[in-house]
């Protein structure tokens, strides 16, 4: 979303279905009060706020597979959809901080796959996959490549932000958001071992596949099916 934000010719929000979610869930999220009180509480109220935004730029939503929990997808069928997607065992890792017990619907891997499914079998146009990880290692390739295969002008501005707050962060950040409030571009990341016990590692099993099956779609696997 940051990269995006720096495009000249692009507007970025922030997860706007968050309120849908957690109405439709009854989660007790970091912030919830605030989500609900600040961000649109239905589908279409979100979907008519992004094509708004749309009626003079192009519009980058970032979303969260989780958040479609019970939405209906028809409305991104015409979008041009990419899913970026990380190993799960880091997102694991990276829920647990913040929420206890994160669960396989929250990690959202197989919530992905089921979308990416469906906008491959009913969208207009291809969905895309890009992995974390490959984006990190050779930003400047691999954001070019994204961008060329989504048919937008790469500027190489989209490779740094200024650091600190955003006005276009959610009002979630405070409690997401501080590693990469202190970022100022893409950096690869530190090779850590992440060990899962318990409970974590069986969702990582139960998770992994999804993983595994939308790597072979990224755009950065050699052997990649993006010719779908």
């Amino acid at each position: 979303m940051y990269a995006f934000a720096q495009h000249s010719n692009m507007k970025v929000i922030d997860e706007p279905f968050y309120a849908v979610y957690l109405i439709q869930t009854g989660l007790d999220h970091p912030a919830r009060s605030e989500i609900l009180s600040t961000m649109p509480n239905t589908q279409g109220e979100v979907v008519k706020q992004i094509d708004v935004m749309a009626e003079n730029s192009d519009v980058f939503v970032k979303n969260m597979a989780a958040h479609f929990i019970s939405l209906d997808p028809h409305f991104c069928t015409s979008w041009c959809n990419i899913f970026f997607i990380r190993d799960p065992a880091e997102v694991i890792t990276s829920f647990a901080k913040v929420i206890d017990s994160p669960t396989a619907e929250q990690v959202g891997i197989e919530r992905q796959r089921m979308i990416f499914e469906f906008l491959k079998a009913k969208g207009l146009l291809p969905p895309i996959v890009l992995d974390s990880n490959d984006l990190l290692n050779d930003p400047a390739h691999v954001l070019s490549m994204l961008c060329e295969e989504i048919e937008l002008s790469f500027e190489p501005s989209m490779l740094t932000w200024p650091k600190g707050p955003k006005s276009y962060d959610g009002v979630w950040a405070n409690y997401w958001y501080s590693r990469t409030h202190q970022s100022s571009g893409f950096t690869k990341r530190k090779s850590e071992s992440v060990k899962l016990e318990g409970l974590q590692l069986d969702l990582y099993r139960e998770t992994a596949q999804h993983y595994r099956y939308l790597y072979s779609h990224s755009i950065t696997n050699p052997d990649h099916a993006s010719k779908i």
